[in-house]
């Protein structure tokens, strides 16, 4: 095998910050509609789409 096509293992820790909770976060107007979040953390979905499955 040659280094370029060695298996190596990768170790990434994802993590999601929490909003502050001020006007543009919409904690409170999210329980009107009866959701836990206004939209999904793409960027994490993003970068974790871009690693290797294994």
């Amino acid at each position: 095998m040659t280094p370029a096509s060695s298996p190596r293992t990768v170790n990434v820790l994802l993590v999601y910050p929490e909003i502050p909770d001020t006007f543009w976060s919409f904690k409170h107007a999210l329980k009107f509609i009866d959701k836990k979040v206004s939209s999904p953390p793409l960027g994490l979905v993003t970068i974790a789409a871009m690693l290797p499955e294994n």
